[in-house]
């Protein structure tokens, strides 16, 4: 048995063929709004806006940041089995963003102040804060 992909016309009622081989209308607003995100993002003006959020250097940085904590969070709970990371340790990463937002302000365009450089700080302070925990406590 084959099955189609529903289809959508452009009344926005979708189009499917069940097991029986025959179509069938069906009306689902979660199906509809699936289907209209998923569009605009294959369009180009939706995915110019998704490249476009992510160039952004602040965007970068806070998911730097926030990536960061996650991969503290699931090597403290994974292999340290802590049920959760200490309150300084995690709050690192997010005090270099604080930092990186503080020199991003004063110091506009210099290297130091470039998201690339933090994050790259970011990321090490996250590898120093494991490797501490794996062989120096």
């Amino acid at each position: 048995m084959f099955f189609r992909l529903p289809f959508v016309l452009s009344s926005g009622i979708f189009i499917r063929e069940d097991y029986t081989g025959r179509t069938r209308f069906v009306e689902s607003w979660r199906l509809r709004d699936w289907v209209r995100i998923v569009t605009e993002l294959r369009s180009t003006s939706g995915m110019r806006k998704l490249i476009e959020f992510l160039r952004n250097d602040h965007i970068q940085a806070a998911l730097v940041s926030g990536l960061c904590i996650i991969i503290l969070a699931l090597f403290f709970k994974k292999y340290l089995h802590m049920a959760d990371v200490p309150a300084m340790e995690a709050a690192v990463p997010a005090l270099a963003f604080t930092a990186w937002e503080v020199f991003n302000a004063k110091h506009r365009g210099k290297w130091f102040a470039r998201p690339l450089f933090w994050n790259s700080i970011m990321l090490l302070i996250t590898i120093a804060i494991i490797v501490r925990r794996l062989y120096f406590m």
